[in-house]
């Protein structure tokens, strides 16, 4: 195993996450970024989904969802790959300011 250069992102992202599903790479938000950005292996490609702009604590792949958890209030969405969307799930009614995630298998 050895580190190597990949092709960059197509927007400059800070406070972002990301997660593998199929062997494909999903960085999602960041700063003022509403855009989810896949890499298939070669190339970037930016989705067509918007999504709230907001800062990121986590992100997880989960039952091949990209799961993505804000720490603005504690605010949960998942992206579906296969429909091209993305859906609220249920979110903590506490009045946390961060979160952590993560899936083991």
């Amino acid at each position: 195993n050895k580190w190597s250069s990949m092709a960059p992102l197509n927007q400059a992202r800070a406070k972002t996450g990301g997660a593998v599903i199929d062997d494909k790479i999903y960085v999602a938000c960041g700063n003022e970024v509403k855009s989810i950005e896949v890499f298939d292996g070669s190339v970037w490609s930016i989705l067509d989904v918007q999504v709230p702009c907001r800062n990121l604590s986590s992100v997880v792949a989960f039952s091949g969802k990209v799961v993505l958890i804000s720490d603005e209030s504690i605010k949960v969405e998942a992206y579906d790959p296969i429909s091209n969307s993305l859906m609220p799930l249920n979110s903590p009614s506490s009045g946390a300011n961060f979160a952590l995630a993560a899936v083991s298998f």
